[in-house]
């Protein structure tokens, strides 16, 4: 994708949107262009050097007065998901039409045997409708318990849902994104549940972390889609 696919932007006046590139057509078209390393760009005040994963630098390049980006580079920069759909050849930018369960993408549970991923209908059941699979994290005491979502920032919307199971007294609840930043902090009570909407704005990994109350032993589902 990252060859394929651009993002124009006028040298005039630095306004960035799609252009098609050559994926658009059934063969590719050989053309004449320029790298140009003579344009610099900023981002809401700030310089910006787009760079490819490895952290390698990208040279813009000019063709008939245009100047063309990566869209994944621009994308990331911006706050934006991209993905690639290579079935259709299309590049999806931002928020989805259809959803997808935070247990069909990547996740990392680490080593604690106190979380677990799970289709069992005696945790995916809550209040009369079956969520088909979530992470149920026990044990929950003043030592954090945790897992992250990788999203790998395909996903600009996401929406998870905490159901208490066995909660003796309040457990707190913190959604971490980029630089350990918290993006959504609540607390759960007794057998309650609390629904958070979250822009996620393309990011590579969440991280859910749960704290309970001293020598306590709670347990929580958790469930959710992206979009």
């Amino acid at each position: 994708m990252k060859k394929k696919a651009v993002v124009f932007a006028s040298t005039a006046t630095l306004m960035f949107g799609l252009v098609a590139g050559a994926t658009a057509a059934p063969v590719l078209e050989n053309i004449s262009a320029y790298l140009n390393w003579g344009i610099s760009f900023k981002i809401n005040g700030q310089s910006w050097t787009a760079k490819d994963e490895d952290g390698n630098k990208l040279v813009p390049i000019t063709y008939n007065g245009s100047t063309y980006l990566p869209v994944r580079a621009v994308a990331e920069a911006l706050g934006t998901a991209v993905d690639w759909d290579n079935d259709t050849q299309t590049v999806l930018l931002g928020e989805k039409q259809d959803t997808v369960h935070m247990n069909d993408v990547k996740m990392d549970l680490g080593y604690s045997s106190h979380v677990m991923a799970t289709t069992d209908k005696q945790y995916t059941v809550q209040d009369g409708q079956d969520y088909k699979a979530g992470i149920v994290v026990d044990d929950i005491n003043s030592a954090q318990k945790s897992f992250k979502l990788v999203p790998e920032g395909k996903y600009q919307k996401l929406e998870l849902q905490f159901f208490g199971l066995e909660i003796q007294k309040d457990v707190e609840i913190k959604v971490y994104g980029a630089n350990d930043t918290v993006i959504k902090h609540v607390m759960l009570s007794g057998s309650t549940s609390q629904k958070v909407d979250l822009d996620i704005g393309g990011l590579k990994e969440v991280k859910v972390e749960f704290k309970g109350g001293l020598s306590a032993a709670d347990k929580v589902f958790t469930t959710g889609t992206y979009r």
